[in-house]
């Protein structure tokens, strides 16, 4: 069994609790990042604002990596909203409980 690390806003590996209370309690973390293009546009966010959050995603993963940790990266669609993204990885990964 493992453990989620949801990363939403949070795109950092030190001194993040959900990831910290995660690798505590489980020899298995996985990290995953929803990318919510609706959700950007909904918020106004511009490209500047995505490329410099795609790049964090990016950092975020080589971080989790040094760790032993890796980073699922999953994309909403027309019938595929951030929940159903989280409900499928945890049924795909066998995950015991979801930090965020």
């Amino acid at each position: 069994m493992c453990e989620l690390v949801w990363f939403r806003h949070d795109l950092r590996s030190i001194d993040q609790p959900a990831l910290t209370a995660a690798m505590q309690s489980s020899e298995t973390v996985i990290g995953l990042v929803i990318i919510d293009e609706p959700q950007w546009k909904a918020y106004g966010w511009g490209e500047p604002r995505i490329s410099w959050y795609l790049q964090s995603v990016r950092c975020l993963a080589e971080e989790l990596a040094n760790l032993g940790i890796v980073l699922r990266i999953e994309k909403t669609g027309l019938s595929r909203t951030q929940a159903t993204v989280v409900s499928q990885i945890v049924q795909k990964v066998g995950a015991t409980r979801v930090h965020t």
